[in-house]
């Protein structure tokens, strides 16, 4: 997908991160932070791959750090990408679906193969009428921001990263 900011409203708290010298990241991306080699990647990336989708999406998810604010090519000096890490952002859906605020949405899985969308999402599945189910919870990214009452492709969601001050993101999607 190419470059496209979709900042929406609120604070973002951009930070600057290292990215991975030898993969390009594109304005937008969803981004999550690697622990084991210290640099922040996008969703697509095959790094965020562990063999199953919701392993996959559990691992962005548990590392979730925001929405890329600025692009990195492959070949640029500095291997640094700013990342908002706060705020409302609007997001492609791979399925267009009905929204309430307070929907739960994840990263979502490119049907060509074994990889994550770069800037995509989907609606955590439901369980009880109106939550998500437990599974559900750990695989989102985010807290939808707006009500959509007929079926939408692009959505508002509030995120709060992994690497922001005021508590676990779980704690934040859970409450």
């Amino acid at each position: 997908m190419t470059s496209a900011y979709r900042g929406a409203w609120g604070d973002k708290n951009p930070k600057e991160f290292a990215v991975d010298s030898t993969l390009a990241v594109e304005i937008g991306d969803l981004m999550w932070w690697d622990r084991v080699n210290k640099v922040a990647r996008s969703a697509g990336a095959t790094a965020a791959w562990t063999g199953t989708t919701e392993g996959s999406q559990g691992k962005v998810a548990e590392n979730f750090i925001g929405p890329a604010r600025s692009a990195f090519a492959v070949g640029d000096m500095h291997a640094l990408v700013r990342i908002e890490g706060r705020g409302v952002h609007r997001f492609p859906v791979t399925t267009a679906a009905t929204f309430e605020v307070g929907d739960l949405v994840m990263a979502s899985k490119d049907p060509s193969g074994n990889v994550l969308f770069a800037q995509q999402i989907d609606k955590v599945a439901e369980g009880a009428p109106g939550e998500p189910t437990i599974a559900g919870r750990l695989l989102a990214i985010g807290r939808v921001a707006k009500r959509y009452t007929v079926a939408t492709s692009m959505v508002e969601v509030e995120i709060l990263g992994t690497r922001e001050a005021g508590g676990s993101i779980r704690n934040y999607l859970t409450s």
